[in-house]
């Protein structure tokens, strides 16, 4: 059966949606109980990963650079979780990087307002002009926070294969919806599901390896090649390079590495200036 991934505004809907899929078919819980893991495979504080999920970059968030290099190792862990089967996965991001494989059912939950206050208002309730503006603000940060790392927007529709309004639907009849839908052939794991998640996973486990140095790393792997794209100065190019080639043959599996130069044109000009 599909591994269902859930999205939602509320964090707590997210987690009662799950907890009540995993009560009704046993399916094996990813979420962010793995932070713990991660912080300690990746040598990064706990507290680092929960801001990167939690806060956009820029001024008032974390710095850019570390909340890539934050959301690489979550990603690397939450896609080896999800390698096997009758997953339900939530509080992650997932559904913004395990695009593409046809057996992860990806499900939008979206709240009823006023229950969606409770949770981000400090009173639990607000007159309405207010409550909307603080659910627009909401809103606005999750949106900001996919676009940061992921350069998607998380409230587009296109992203799921199915968008469930609780306002008229109870939470019950939404999970039996979502058990019905998963169970469809069409989401059922096949050999090239199973094997884009590997690939996925590959992927992100040598982007792990590179991304403290290279933030703006791109890593794709294609059967047995693996394609990577750094930005680096035209004289560093050869060095950084190999650098690159070295750290994704730590990670098992690798054979064929390819590296492709990106120029920086930023450091190019900032250096010819000087």
């Amino acid at each position: 059966m599909a591994s269902i991934i859930i999205s939602s505004d509320s964090s707590l809907t997210a987690a009662r949606i799950a907890e009540k899929i995993v009560k009704k078919n046993g399916f094996s819980v990813v979420n962010r109980d793995i932070l713990p893991e991660a912080a300690q495979k990746y040598n990064v504080d706990e507290a680092q990963l929960k801001k990167a999920l939690d806060r956009p970059a820029g001024i008032f968030g974390m710095p850019a650079k570390l909340k890539k290099q934050c959301m690489t190792y979550i990603q690397a862990v939450a896609l080896e979780k999800l390698l096997p089967d009758n997953i339900v996965c939530y509080g992650l991001g997932a559904h913004l990087y395990a695009k593409g494989v046809s057996h992860f059912f990806k499900v939008r939950v979206l709240t009823r307002p006023e229950q969606l206050i409770k949770e981000l208002h400090p009173a639990g309730t607000a007159p309405e002009n207010k409550a909307e503006k603080i659910i627009a603000k909401h809103e606005k940060a999750r949106n900001r926070w996919s676009r940061d790392v992921f350069k998607q927007d998380e409230s587009n529709a296109g992203l799921y294969d199915l968008v469930i309004s609780l306002n008229q639907i109870e939470e019950d009849e939404a999970v039996k919806m979502i058990l019905e839908t998963a169970s469809l052939r069409q989401f059922e794991p096949m050999t090239y599901s199973i094997n884009c998640v590997k690939e996925f996973l590959m992927a992100a486990q040598v982007k792990a390896k590179l991304v403290e140095r290279f933030p703006d790393c791109r890593v794709r792997v294609d059967g047995e090649n693996t394609v990577i794209h750094i930005q680096a100065l035209k004289r560093n190019a050869k060095k950084y390079s190999a650098v690159a080639k070295e750290a994704a043959r730590t990670v098992p599996g690798v054979k064929h590495v390819e590296v492709h130069i990106l120029t920086d044109f930023i450091g190019q000009a900032v250096e010819s200036n000087r």
